[in-house]
């Protein structure tokens, strides 16, 4: 807030010298958990963090811009701007060689926290291998012309999609090796599987299935699939390069089992392809049920009671709308703490997409979702994101800041829009850490244009 000015009219060309300038917002430089914009409205001074998005450690050596203004990051990770032209909404631009550029438009916070996405391979993700068996395995049979099969998989973060939560897994010599088979006479050993996982708390656990080839064994394109039951082990703790041997996923009793059934709302014309993921959210780790799939042909499935070793965790399911090719646009919505046993579980309406995207002489513009609580947006080339924006003031239209090298490649270029909803969002007081449990429905959209 700027002092009220009662100088006299006649000495306006005096006024600030007289009666002292506008109000200076000096806080101290706070890093935002995951990222983010806080303590009060920018006057005078800008204090902007840039963070790895996946460590978050701080980026030293990062550019900041903004405007004509701008500064290098120090070993913490910080630039302090100041300046009269640092007052009210600014657009920071932030980047690091070996990251995508950021840009926030419409940043209203003294102190902000921008979390720059590697490019490339990225760091090293930590990890370790456990192996193991399933009880009672052996003793599972398949019926006739029919096979068995055992996902083995573990727990992940709350960030589902986090590079430690999608880890390649070793191959065998017919699958990777944290599936188990049973196809007598082909394939009938002892399931000794392995795996690569993350560090940390985690639960392994495996859903075994019987499988119908109906009559093609080579193709798995039509196979069906039949839930037979699930095994796990609990309280496991891992550390970069542990090496868990021997683990012995105990089964459930099938009255540990349950069906459940979704039900999918409607959807923007086009996305036709519904499919739904079934997760046991246990506070601090994630167990996902991707398989076998839920989609609108098939919307029952069966799943583990939250009893037992599992009595502290509630369901939420995540279920997607898409076109018949897959891609985009497409449509995401989040339903948590729902009761498999209560009955079917009807997902709301998806969110619209974005529309009417447009890239023109170097200005780019899109109809948002009206619906969405934020936009953002990142530009990819062939190689992945190159440059990630979020529209904080809510602009549909825009420009790009001008850098000392075009992140954007030669050729095609494709331009996503996300529209995002958040009941309790507030663009001048958020930090993106945790925000993925206040996230309620997203949908995107991208065109392709040359550049």
């Amino acid at each position: 807030m700027r002092r009220t000015l009662s100088c006299s009219l006649l000495a306006a060309v005096t006024a600030l010298a007289a009666c002292g300038g506008p109000d200076v917002n000096d806080v101290d430089p706070v890093v935002l958990a995951g990222g983010g914009v806080g303590s009060g409205a920018i006057l005078g001074e800008l204090n902007v963090y840039v963070i790895d998005s996946a460590t978050a450690a701080p980026l030293v050596g990062a550019t900041v811009t903004v405007g004509a203004l701008g500064g290098i990051t120090d070993a913490t990770g910080l630039v302090v701007l100041t300046g009269d032209a640092i007052s009210g909404p600014q657009d920071v631009t932030a980047s690091a060689v070996g990251y995508a550029v950021s840009t926030w438009f419409g940043a209203n916070g003294a102190n902000v926290t921008i979390p720059l996405d590697p490019t490339g391979d990225g760091p090293d993700v930590p990890t370790a291998t456990a192996s193991g068996s399933i009880e009672g395995w052996n003793q599972l049979n398949p019926g006739q012309g029919r096979y068995l099969v055992a996902f083995v998989a573990y727990s992940s973060t709350r960030d589902f999609g986090a590079p430690e939560n999608q880890l390649p897994q070793p191959m065998g010599q017919v699958a990777p090796k944290n599936i188990c088979l049973k196809a007598p006479p082909f394939i009938d050993g002892p399931c000794e599987w392995e795996m690569n996982v993350r560090v940390g708390a985690q639960t392994h656990y495996a859903f075994i299935a019987e499988g119908d080839p109906n009559g093609t064994l080579m193709d798995q394109s039509d196979d069906t699939y039949e839930i037979l039951g699930f095994a796990l082990k609990t309280g496991i703790t891992l550390a970069d390069g542990d090496l868990a041997e021997g683990e012995l996923l105990e089964r459930l009793d099938n009255s540990d089992a349950q069906d459940l059934t979704v039900g999918f709302g409607a959807a923007s014309p086009g996305l036709t392809e519904f499919t739904a993921i079934p997760m046991i959210d246990l506070g601090d780790q994630l167990m996902l049920f991707p398989f076998p799939p839920v989609t609108g042909d098939s919307p029952t499935t069966t799943v583990p009671k939250t009893t037992g070793d599992l009595s502290a965790g509630s369901y939420m399911i995540v279920g997607s709308a898409a076109t018949a090719e897959g891609g985009l646009p497409s449509s995401t919505v989040i339903a948590r703490g729902v009761n498999p046993g209560a009955g079917a579980i009807v997902l709301p309406a998806f969110l619209a997409t974005a529309t009417n995207i447009t890239a023109a002489a170097g200005t780019y513009s899109f109809t948002p979702t009206l619906e969405a609580s934020l936009h953002t947006g990142s530009f990819s080339g062939a190689d992945g994101a190159v440059w990630n924006l979020a529209f904080l003031d809510g602009r549909t239209s825009f420009t790009l800041p001008m850098l000392a090298a075009d992140p954007l490649p030669a050729g095609t270029v494709r331009l996503k829009i996300s529209g995002i909803e958040i009941p309790a969002f507030d663009a001048l007081n958020f930090q993106l850490e945790g925000i993925f449990d206040q996230l309620n429905r997203i949908a995107e959209n991208e065109l392709e244009f040359s550049h």
